[in-house]
């Protein structure tokens, strides 16, 4: 199995929706052409591994293991998963159907590999997935406030102990400026714990 690293958020720029299976037999033909002229484990040439229509449908359209050649970039399609949202969201919105979806994705995927959510124009110079489309509220949808405050938890942790090493190896280091940068550093790390816990708890 290939090292994932991303989940990179594709949408179609297709004109209006359609339903899933047309997008999928548009996408194939489309991706026979350009992209991959022999099918994959699914019979299929699309370089998307899942294709999520407006009304929440998806399908699984390339085995996780196998490349998709789509991002223009080599190195990130072989670190890359594929979601292609359809739709033109320069002009449209998703649907709440799609984000629910793309969320449901996102977690199966992170559970088994430790990974970013990215946009296609963060690894391309593209407009991809749409003006219209709200990273924002999908990275605040995708845990519950539970899950993030276990997760501001463990940063809060890891400071602390980082704090205390930095003290302990206070006493073997010379020269005033980097005494001064030491500290500086372990102000840092207290203020930052002081917003957490007050932005959190």
């Amino acid at each position: 199995m290939r090292a994932i690293k991303q989940i990179i958020i594709h949408h179609s720029a297709s004109p209006q929706s359609m339903p899933l299976d047309n997008a999928v037999a548009l996408f194939d033909r489309v991706h026979k052409q350009r992209l991959h002229p022999t099918s994959n484990w699914y019979w299929l040439h699309i370089a998307y591994h899942y294709v999520v229509s407006a009304n929440g449908d998806y399908k699984k359209t390339r085995p996780i293991k196998e490349i998709g050649y789509h991002a223009g970039v080599r190195k990130v399609n072989i670190e890359s998963v594929w979601i292609c949202l359809v739709w033109n969201f320069e002009i449209e919105t998703p649907t709440t159907a799609q984000y629910n979806t793309v969320k449901k994705l996102i977690r199966e995927l992170q559970s088994l590999w430790d990974i970013e959510v990215l946009w296609h124009k963060n690894v391309k110079a593209t407009a991809c997935p749409g003006k219209n489309f709200d990273f924002r509220k999908l990275e605040e949808e995708l845990y519950t406030q539970e899950e993030k405050k276990v997760a501001i938890q463990d940063i809060i942790k890891s400071n602390s102990e980082l704090w205390d090493k930095v003290e302990k190896t206070k006493k073997y280091i010379t020269g005033k400026d980097t005494m001064d940068l030491i500290d500086n550093v372990q102000h840092s790390l207290s203020e930052l714990n002081k917003y957490l816990r007050t932005r959190w708890f």
